[in-house]
């Protein structure tokens, strides 16, 4: 099932489906947690998994691989539907740091920094809660950068589309360079602006 080099393609994936419906078969695509119950007994379900004929979760996806000898996740599937203790475990370099400044630039104070680590729904869903806590998040596209100021003593809070701060999280966490295993990702929050940074090998 699993050998050689795999690609991921819409294309196969179709053909597959394609092949199902022309003898008359329905698709077995198991869902599996990779590391649960832990990492052995998770080895042996996919093993069993690949017994059994279930060759999209491996095959098409690419969340397990094989050498012929043992099938185990892969990065992606780890990071996907991994356990979170499991996550931070096995790749602690796909944790992602959040903070917020009291003021305009990383030179300012911090008010609070954060270290999100687990897969990829509990990262996402932590960086969305931690940018919640100091920004507005609307479904309509804020009139201006943030919100309008007033003779208030506690300065406005920054207004963002929902959407457009979402999206950037997810391109954040999709266009990770894992590789780099001491410059994890960040996002800061500062007064007027949000930073999300990726780094790259130079």
């Amino acid at each position: 099932m699993a050998s050689g080099s795999v690609t991921i393609s819409s294309d196969r994936i179709a053909r597959r489906f394609a092949d199902l419906r022309q003898a008359g078969r329905c698709a077995f695509v198991p869902y599996v947690t990779a590391g649960h119950p832990d990492v052995e007994r998770s080895i042996a379900l996919l093993q069993g998994l690949e017994a059994a004929g279930a060759d999209v979760l491996e095959r098409d996806l690419l969340l397990a691989n094989s050498d012929g000898r043992e099938i185990v996740p892969t990065v992606a599937g780890l990071l996907l539907f991994g356990r979170d203790e499991s996550v931070s475990e096995l790749l602690p370099r796909a944790a992602v740091t959040a903070a917020r400044f009291s003021g305009d630039s990383q030179q300012s104070p911090v008010i609070e920094r954060v270290k999100f680590a687990g897969n990829l729904l509990t990262v996402y869903e932590g960086l969305m809660r931690f940018i919640r806590r100091y920004c507005d998040l609307s479904e309509v596209r804020p009139k201006n950068g943030h919100a309008s100021e007033d003779e208030s003593p506690v300065p406005a809070r920054s207004s963002y589309h929902d959407g457009v701060v979402a999206e950037a999280v997810a391109n954040m966490l999709a266009h990770r360079d894992l590789a780099l295993r001491d410059l994890p990702s960040r996002v800061h929050v500062f007064d007027h602006s949000l930073e999300f940074v990726n780094s790259r090998r130079s």
